[in-house]
């Protein structure tokens, strides 16, 4: 027999037949290398984060060298599908406090981490973290409820037209659709959105 709280399946020890505890590293992932280009573009974009702005971060080394030109920034806030590095070290100097989010004020909210194992204890009961499932983390309604929410990802390719895809490099296919276009809406769509 299972109940639920707050969507998640509990269950009790007593119906459960077996139990084989198990323990392992969790496993880390380290971001790509840094290069020159990467810092010269990350340093250009921070310029357009202002004090106080929400942000969601995806992966790749263009996102993480923009946080890394953050740490004169304050109150920025996280509302984001990935946990990473970059965001950990920017809570530990106090640049991210989440004191001005429209919704979820004082908490960073993602959906996973993946870092390193001194992110991973930084997050261990840590109440400044809430992990929210997918759909409401990713949804474009409850992003645009964000006041100045940025959403800073890159692209792999870009054609002449403008279009951009982040899955693909030609016919190949490079990784799954992530959040990217949801974020990207829900940042358009919030009062006063700014377009850069």
């Amino acid at each position: 027999m299972s109940t639920r709280l707050s969507g998640i399946p509990l269950f009790i020890v007593d119906d459960v037949d077996f139990i084989v505890p198990y323990d392992e590293l969790i496993l880390e992932y380290g971001p790509e290398a840094d290069t020159e280009i990467a810092q010269s573009i990350g340093k250009y974009v921070s310029r357009l984060i202002e004090d106080g702005d929400t942000l969601q971060v995806g992966y790749g080394r263009i996102p993480n060298a923009v946080l890394s030109h953050l740490s004169d920034k304050k109150h920025l806030g996280i509302h984001t599908e990935l946990m990473t590095d970059s965001i950990v070290e920017l809570m530990e100097k106090g640049v991210i406090d989440n004191s001005r989010k429209t919704i979820n004020p004082g908490k960073t909210v993602a959906t996973f981490c993946m870092g390193h194992t001194e992110a991973y204890k930084f997050l261990h009961d840590n109440p400044a973290f809430d992990f929210r499932t997918i759909d409401y983390t990713n949804d474009p309604l409850v992003i645009a409820k964000h006041n100045n929410m940025v959403a800073i990802n890159s692209a792999l390719e870009i054609d002449l037209t403008g279009q951009a895809t982040a899955e693909s490099i030609g016919t190949l296919s490079h990784s799954g659709v992530g959040g990217q276009a949801d974020f990207m809406r829900g940042a358009v769509w919030q009062r006063g959105a700014r377009r850069s």
